[in-house]
């Protein structure tokens, strides 16, 4: 997913739920918003979704996923080469092998993308209390605590 100047509580709404959950949310609630099916481990190899990135122009990608050693290491790598500032969501990354997990955050991290938590990054994207979108965020994230954390 590409963000650009999109409020932190859009973010957020993407960020929570399972990927057909948010896809379906997002096809409903955002309309402006483009859903991609790709068939390659790298998102950035596939022409159609380089082509938006490229029209966004983002500065920044956040990046989650499955597959971490596959999919989103991958994604993330071109991207990075690519000149973008990834910011990769740790506590939305997994993969089936904690192993494969760890080594493609590793080696993420080694290539220069920066990590963050889900909730790190919807309170920075919010920047304090009196956004608008703080209140609603805030519901956001209590949801978030009655999920038990995956990398537990």
């Amino acid at each position: 997913f590409f963000f650009k100047q999109k409020t932190a509580y859009e973010i957020a709404q993407r960020l929570v739920g399972s990927e057909m959950c948010i896809r379906d949310r997002l096809k409903v609630k955002h309309s402006k918003v483009q859903t991609f099916e790709k068939f390659v481990f790298s998102a950035y190899e596939d022409p159609n979704i380089r082509a938006a990135i490229t029209a966004i122009k983002p500065e920044h990608v956040v990046v989650y996923g499955l597959e971490a050693h596959a999919c989103v290491l991958l994604t993330s790598l071109d991207l990075l080469e690519n000149g973008y500032n990834v910011h990769l969501v740790v506590d939305a990354v997994s993969s089936i092998n904690k192993l494969d997990r760890s080594v493609a955050l590793s080696r993420l991290g080694a290539a220069g993308a920066t990590f963050t938590t889900s909730e790190s990054l919807l309170l920075e994207l919010v920047r304090g209390p009196k956004s608008p979108d703080f209140k609603p965020m805030l519901d956001i994230l209590k949801d978030k605590i009655k999920v038990a954390d995956p990398l537990n």
